[in-house]
């Protein structure tokens, strides 16, 4: 076996393909790359940097191309070598540079990291399916699709029954659990059917005899009818309850978990997977495990993945059209992989999308066959036998043995690889070139949470997001209150802009009055020269509008008969004997400015 080799590719490559080198000396393998080093070409559509390494004493860039992307990549290594680093570091560089990406995080603390630092002109692209969040829930109903749209129906029932059978043993589903199934799916979305189309009907329809047979009075479809009378007829037979338990036993996670009962059939789908992919927006998918539980995180990857499976096979409609680039990032891919999986694998190239799927050994890609006894390696084989470009990141002797074949290196090579630091083998313009150990940059920290928030709050205000009790926002009574203080702010504005004009200032100061004075327990003073002098007491939490209001609009008085007086004076100081000080005895009208002697009274 060869000794392990440090050159990547030769300057002309680079030039060719827009690499660039580090202005920095090292003279040894072993270096830490600073976190601020900047790449100026991170901004290009040149693809994304993976780090940088080191050969003939110069660090050079290591750096992936577009074309070469969409023949998929994998990251794997132990835990807390890295990898989530170099997630969070290719995936911002996508986002960065205007890509369309999605995001599936089964942990959550990736994704936070990636919201917190989207970029401003960006912001709108997110859109953010967030299941630690306890009161929203965003909703993908598939039963919602066109009932009058044949093809449709046929693939939401393919899909279901795939995700269904992916998650079974091998045997423990088949052809019977497919059947009774379908039958299902297709009457709830026929076109005729009275209730609310969810995946809780599956259920209903099933041990619910009245639910069942009000809605065979009203859907359109004959042969459906004729399927359920004989399925009728079979529930005579003896074994039929333990028949429909055993199916029901399939689906109980779908109408007994309140997340998912309410994110597969909470009402009419929120996020559309295609509109996504075309417009090269971002997905990012937070599934923290910890709250949701294993089995939920993990069939709700698997339901994302099926349907970017669905909307990425959509685009062999568009015959040559130029297809736009999609990345798509899987953390745990093992956990969510369908076993079609391998056919998405080596098709998706051909539909623009690229592949970038992250996990921890190799052991994991091997599943048992409970129902034959035996080892299934088909997961295994298809991520080796289509994926282009591996990062490699410290992995036990086993691992490294498969690895060291792969990449026609020494075992000790890939066993002893730094943190932060990864044994990379490119596929460049097609061909596999030689490995090399690359260090991978610290993705920057955010420096808060704020754009988090906004994007959060965006996903409430335009209905991605659903209340999970199932309850509208009451925008009956919210509308009132904002169009009022938008119209305190309007005179406010008017106010302010008045200048020294007595006359407009009152009447303004009247309508700002009114509109306050209903707010507050304690009502505004009748004398409209009084002052206003609020107490914490005298309002409650609803007040704070109305005493804000009130505050100012005396400051603005007492500012307004401050110039007055000050304009009279001067005014009077134009006159002959406008200038003389008050005598002792005068006094000074209050409204008037006006001097004058004071009388005893008689």
């Amino acid at each position: 076996m060869r000794d392990f080799e440090t050159i990547l590719i030769n300057d002309s490559e680079i030039s060719r393909r827009g690499g660039k080198r580090v202005n920095r000396k090292e003279t040894s393998d072993s270096y830490n790359l600073d976190s601020n080093l900047k790449n100026e070409l991170d901004t290009l559509d040149l693809g994304v940097s993976l780090g940088h390494y080191l050969s003939h004493g110069e660090i050079l860039e290591c750096r992936q191309f577009p074309e070469d992307r969409l023949q998929q990549t994998w990251f794997f290594g132990k835990t807390g070598t890295g990898k989530s680093n170099l997630f969070e570091y290719a995936g911002m560089q996508d986002i960065n540079q205007g890509n369309g990406i999605t995001f599936i995080d089964p942990h959550g603390k990736t994704a936070d990291r990636i919201l917190a630092k989207i970029p401003p002109n960006r912001l709108n692209d997110v859109v953010l399916a967030d299941f630690s969040n306890t009161e929203y829930l965003p909703i993908i109903n598939l039963l919602n699709a066109d009932c009058n749209d044949e093809a449709k129906k046929t693939l939401v029932v393919q899909t279901l029954n795939a995700l269904i059978s992916s998650r079974m043993p091998e045997g423990y589903y088949g052809p019977r659990g497919e059947e009774l199934m379908r039958l299902r799916l297709e009457t709830i979305m026929d076109p005729g059917y009275p209730f609310e189309r969810s995946i809780t009907e599956v259920e209903a329809l099933s041990i619910n005899d009245a639910h069942l047979g009000d809605a065979l009075k009203s859907i359109k479809s004959t042969r459906l009818v004729e399927q359920w009378n004989l399925e009728k007829r079979s529930r005579r037979d003896s074994d039929w309850d333990s028949t429909i338990h055993w199916f029901l036993s399939k689906i109980h996670e779908w109408v007994s978990d309140p997340t998912l009962r309410f994110f597969l059939g909470g009402g009419k789908t929120t996020i559309d997977i295609e509109e996504i992919i075309e417009n090269g927006k971002i997905l990012i998918v937070k599934i923290p495990e910890a709250l949701v539980g294993t089995s939920v995180a993990d069939f709700i990857g698997s339901y994302f993945v099926a349907l970017i499976k669905n909307a990425i096979m959509k685009r062999c409609l568009k015959g040559d059209e130029p297809l736009r680039k999609h990345y798509v990032y899987i953390d745990e891919f093992q956990r969510f992989a369908t076993p079609d999986f391998a056919v998405l694998l080596a098709e998706a190239r051909k539909f623009g999308c690229g592949f970038i799927l992250a996990n921890q050994n190799i052991r994991q890609l091997i599943r048992f066959n409970l129902h034959t006894g035996s080892q299934d390696h088909s997961l295994l084989e298809a991520v080796l036998g289509n994926v282009g470009t591996i990062a490699c990141f410290r992995v036990g002797a086993n691992d490294a043995r498969v690895i060291a074949d792969q990449f026609d290196i020494d075992i000790d090579s890939v066993r002893h690889i730094g943190r932060y630091k990864a044994m990379v083998r490119l596929l460049f313009d097609n061909r596999e070139l030689k490995p090399v150990v690359v260090s991978v940059p610290l993705a920057p920290k955010a420096q808060d949470d704020t754009t988090a928030t906004q994007i959060r709050k965006r996903m409430v205000e335009e209905g991605i997001w659903r209340r999970r009790d199932g309850k509208e926002v009451d925008t009956k009574s919210a509308k009132p209150k904002q169009s009022q203080k938008k119209k305190i702010e309007t005179v406010r504005a008017q106010i302010e802009g008045s200048g020294t004009d007595t006359g407009t200032v009152q009447e303004l100061a009247d309508m700002l009055a009114s509109m306050t004075a209903p707010e507050s327990k304690t009502p505004p003073a009748q004398d409209k020269e009084a002052k206003v002098e609020p107490k914490s007491q005298q309002a409650d939490s609803t007040t704070s509008i109305s005493w804000d209001d009130l505050s100012f609009l005396e400051a603005k008085r007492q500012d307004v008969r401050h110039k007055k007086t000050q304009k009279t004076s001067a005014a009077q100081t134009e006159k002959p004997g406008g200038d003389q000080p008050n005598q002792p005895g005068d006094k000074t009208d209050g409204k008037t400015g006006r001097k004058g002697k004071s009388r005893k009274k008689a």
